[in-house]
This record gives structure tokens, sequence and C-alpha cells, in this order.
């Protein structure tokens, strides 16, 4: 390669490598025609890439499922179904990138995650997990004798503010629509037709306006009537 004429200072050109990678280099210089050259130092510069500082997430979810909406934020609110996991787990935008967490169940339902990028910078989202509303009635069981059948009553009550709807189902029958004033229960007897009845279940389901549906198996004891 030629190096242009300059009036003054250290003359400076591009070598394109054209994607060779070498551990070492050698430089060879000549001097132009009738001229001789004093080199004191050549400095060799290279592009690389520099320290991320990217400490962004890719992914993170919450009992598996992935959280809609990931953004920029540093602060998410998650609803989960009663009972469910609220395990957090996140992918760096980095993969060089380190992760902690500190899961919502050991911190009052809200979760931390760290990301810490390779040069050092930190961000930290925070996750406020927190389950549904759910429905909760109080169910009971009962048996006794008829006519020297048993009979099964089943008890549903609405102990919210709200009303509610019930159902009940039986291998002798079952009740919808069963409607639930608040604070209010109601009895229901299924007439089994039997003298006796071996140890059973039924189920007991309700729903309310802006909650999770409520859902319960019941145990019903063994009866005989003589």
């Amino acid at each position: 390669m030629t190096v242009p004429e300059q009036a003054s200072g250290a003359p400076v050109i591009e070598v394109p490598m054209g994607g060779v990678v070498a551990d070492e280099m050698r430089v060879v210089l000549t001097a132009r025609p009738a001229t001789h050259m004093i080199v004191s130092e050549v400095e060799i510069s290279a592009a690389r890439p520099s320290t991320s500082s990217v400490a962004d997430l890719a992914r993170l979810a919450v009992g598996g499922e992935l959280v809609a909406g990931l953004d920029d934020r540093e602060e998410y609110e998650v609803v989960v179904d009663p009972g469910s996991s609220t395990e957090l787990t996140a992918v760096p935008v980095d993969r060089d990138a380190r992760v902690s967490i500190t899961q919502p169940a050991d911190a009052e339902g809200t979760g931390t995650v760290r990301v810490i990028a390779p040069d050092g910078t930190e961000r930290a989202y925070r996750v406020v997990v927190r389950e549904e509303a759910a429905l909760d009635l109080d169910t009971t069981v009962a048996t006794r004798c008829l006519a020297g059948k048993v009979l099964v009553t089943v008890t549903v009550r609405n102990p919210s503010d709200a009303a509610a709807v019930a159902a009940i189902r039986t291998p002798w029958g079952s009740k919808s629509g069963i409607a639930l004033a608040p604070g209010k229960a109601s009895s229901h007897a299924f007439t089994t037709r039997a003298s006796s009845i071996p140890e059973g279940e039924l189920t007991v389901t309700g729903t309310q306006d802006g909650v999770a549906p409520f859902s319960a198996t019941l145990v019903v004891p063994a009866r005989t009537c003589s």
C-alpha cells in the first residue's frame, strides 16, 4: 500500500484485513525513491467489541407463564390463579450477563430480578405477584334415614358480601342455579332410593362476578338405614 504524502504529522492508513484473524503482524516499510526513512514507532489500532453494558431482559415468566408486554419498564404486576406457582424465571438479552432473583414467596409477594451486565451495569426489575380473588363457599354434607331410605342433604353458604350462584352434582341427582345472597345459605336434599349407600363423593361449584369460581369435592359418608 502507498502511504499518502503529508506536510506534517505521522501518516495514518487503513488496512482492510478481509476477515483475517491473526495473533501477530509484520510491517515492512519501503522508503520512496531518493529519500531516507527514520521510524521511531509504528502504532497498530484495531476495532474490537467493547464490554457490553446491556442489562435488559429478553424474557420474564411467573410460574412458567411468560409476562405479557415485556418492555423497558422496571416494574410489573402479575395476577395468577389461586394456588398457582409464583416462581420467577428470567433470561437476559446479553447471555453473558448475570441474573439473580428474589422470589415473591420470600418477599411478601414482591419479587426482584437483578441483571448485571458484563461491564457491571445493573438493573433491577420489581415484580408484584398477587392471586386472583376467588369465591369461597362454606359447604356441609349430612345423611339421614327417611322411610327406610338414605337421604343426602347438602348445605351451601355464601360468606361473602356479594351474591353468588351455586350448583350441586351428586350420584343421585343435580341442582343448578342456586341463588345465594350475601351471608345466606341454601340446603338441598337428594333421595338415594336405597336403604344403604357406600362412601361416595359429590361436587359443589359456584360463581360470582369479578372473581375466580369455586369448586369443591365433598365426601358422602357410608350410611345404612335399618
